[in-house]
């Protein structure tokens, strides 16, 4: 069976002149990351002021502003692993392929952005649990260890027919039935909607 793909063929021809495709790239990857350091400081377990988390961080809260401002463009990878430091939260940073690319930029609601800090027990008893099978990619792998497959906000599960189906799985022709997840993170929600892409809203940026 065939799943569609989140993304119409009108929307891909729309990218297919290369300026505005790089444009549309350049112009999601500023937005989320602005957007993702602003939640992760206002996570209910942080709750950070701009000022708490520049100390943190060893910057003035003046930059953090500029950080957490989707039109600054000026990002550095060091104020990134700054940043990442005094979150406690691992920095990822790579080239992917496009369909990966499209489906994480799906998720931009600050639930989704939301990362917990290094936390060895519950890493070791992670490691602990039973281990879907290997064949699965590492794409649906890092899903499945880290987000609520419940939630309307994860651009990764659905549950059509009984079966969780990653996104991922959606786009290259490959479901995972629900006899390779646990239990506890097979999603009961009907499959959640999924909407034509469009350019974050962004916030207002104002200092806490």
């Amino acid at each position: 069976m065939n799943y569609p793909s989140p993304y119409s063929e009108a929307f891909i021809r729309e990218l297919a002149e290369p300026e505005e495709r790089h444009a549309f790239v350049s112009d999601h990857v500023r937005t989320r990351i602005a957007l993702q350091i602003r939640a992760l400081r206002e996570q209910p377990e942080r709750n950070w002021s701009q000022r708490d988390l520049a100390q943190r961080a060893g910057k003035t809260q003046p930059v953090i502003s500029r950080l957490e401002d989707p039109e600054y463009g000026k990002v550095t990878l060091q104020s990134l692993l700054d940043v990442s430091s005094a979150f406690d939260v691992p920095l990822l940073v790579e080239f992917v392929e496009w369909h990966e690319w499209f489906a994480k930029t799906l998720a931009v609601s600050d639930a989704s952005l939301q990362r917990r800090s290094f936390d060895a027990e519950r890493l070791i008893a992670e490691a602990n649990r039973p281990q879907v099978s290997s064949h699965v990619e590492p794409v649906v792998q890092s899903a499945i260890a880290s987000a609520n497959v419940s939630s309307p906000d994860n651009p990764y599960f659905t549950v059509v027919g009984g079966e969780a189906r990653s996104l991922y799985g959606q786009l290259v022709g490959t479901p995972y039935s629900q006899s390779q997840l646990p239990l506890s993170q097979v999603a009961r929600s009907a499959q959640p909607h999924v909407a034509e892409p469009r350019t974050p809203q962004r916030h207002a940026n104002t200092t806490r």
